[in-house]
């Protein structure tokens, strides 16, 4: 039985470190040493600077929620924002593969310079997947529960190696290298015994409203779960794609335009210190700062992002007359790369047609060539590509 947190009692095997930890420490084996967290909720008095940053948070969601809801076309936008989540998740669990790395790929139809740079791909856009798995499911009115999680899991892992895909595992994880060390100690994942327990607790927490905010509950979600590591690889992935399904669930953001994992990814360093805090010294308080400020700097970040898409669109519709090329531009806000065969395919028109709107959008610089390829030319609109980084290199008459 796992027990709640108090304020006195602790395990007597918790390695040596400056205050209490989060939970409690047994021996596994030799150096290692298996962490078991407390149950949901912690104690953690919000003090007025959390209390600010909350409502800072809270007003930058809403901003970027009333900036997507005047989009004529969000669907288009919001799955390039899904890709950029997957990848910059996917690259903090040390799979190198890049938003623009992704999008490459699907637009030179699945084409790798080898198989290992293909499975690095894949992982990313099952990371994807996974996300618009959860998310679609969520919109259909099912609950995050341990089902759901487990489907998702199956999808994140889809095609991979990794054993005990959609399945709690049922083993301790005692590889050194999942650990983290000590002293001469190394702290490794929650014994298995206790995890469908800690899994139902923090669901039972999820699903009520005890806190001042949601995102306070949202992020000690994502950190509970990462601890817990229900699953025997993929856990980090999970812990942040849950973090957004809760904020989606609960309706603080209503499209997908918010992808956390670039704060972290930037913050590699910051975010796994302020992770490992948690579990070795209780410190809330500043992993809930690190959380609001990542919904903060995203959200500002993505209505840069989607105001400059948005001035693109209309840009680039005022000069164009090709009515396939002007269909084009907005299957270009979802994907920025793009072959003649890729564009035939996504405006169902012939061959030539599409070469035509091709070097139609070429002549007024929208795009330009991605590669040197003689044959299925790959072919990248570069504007767009900067203002979904929410970078902006186009002046008043340059687009």
């Amino acid at each position: 039985m796992v027990e709640r947190a108090t304020e006195d009692e602790y395990s007597s095997n918790w390695p040596s470190v400056a205050t209490k930890p989060s939970g409690t420490f047994e021996r596994a084996g030799g150096k290692l040493i298996s962490f078991t967290p407390a149950m949901m909720p912690p104690r953690l008095r919000l003090d007025n600077p959390i209390i600010r940053r909350i409502i800072e948070a809270e007003r930058a969601l809403a901003d970027l929620n009333a900036l997507g809801s005047r989009l004529v076309n969000p669907e288009m936008i919001t799955k390039s924002y899904i890709t950029r989540e997957a990848a910059e998740s996917s690259r903090i669990s040390g799979i190198p593969a890049t938003a623009e790395d992704l999008m490459r790929h699907e637009a030179a139809n699945h084409t790798a310079a080898s198989i290992m740079a293909e499975m690095r791909i894949q992982e990313s856009l099952n990371c994807r997947d996974a996300i618009l798995y959860c998310i679609g499911k969520i919109k259909d009115g099912a609950d995050i529960d341990v089902d759901l999680i487990r489907e998702t899991h199956s999808v994140l892992m889809k095609g991979t190696n990794a054993k005990g895909a959609g399945k709690l595992r049922r083993t301790q994880k005692f590889n050194p290298s999942d650990g983290t060390p000590v002293g001469d100690d190394i702290v490794v994942p929650t014994a298995s015994k206790h995890v469908r327990e800690l899994l139902q607790d923090l669901l039972k927490y999820a699903s009520g409203a005890g806190e001042v905010s949601r995102l306070v509950q949202c992020a000690f979600i994502q950190y509970q779960f990462e601890i817990i590591s229900p699953f025997n690889t993929g856990n980090g992935r999970m812990a942040r794609l849950l973090a957004l399904a809760y904020l989606y669930k609960w309706g603080l953001i209503s499209g997908s335009f918010l992808y956390l994992s670039s704060y972290y990814e930037r913050r590699r360093t910051h975010y796994q210190q302020k992770m490992e805090g948690i579990r070795m010294r209780s410190r809330w308080r500043e992993w809930l700062l690190f959380f609001l400020d990542a919904v903060i700097t995203q959200s500002r970040e993505s209505v840069v992002a989607i105001e400059n898409l948005s001035a693109l669109r209309i840009r680039y519709k005022s000069r164009l007359k090709n009515p396939n090329a002007l269909t084009l531009v907005d299957t270009l806000l979802s994907n920025p790369y793009i072959t003649i065969s890729g564009a035939s395919a996504a405006l169902n028109i012939g061959y030539t047609a599409a070469k035509n709107a091709v070097g139609d959008l070429m002549t007024h610089s929208v795009l330009d060539r991605a590669d040197m390829a003689l044959r299925n030319r790959l072919f990248r609109a570069s504007a767009i590509v900067d203002a979904q980084r929410g970078q902006s290199q186009w002046g008043p008459e340059s687009a």
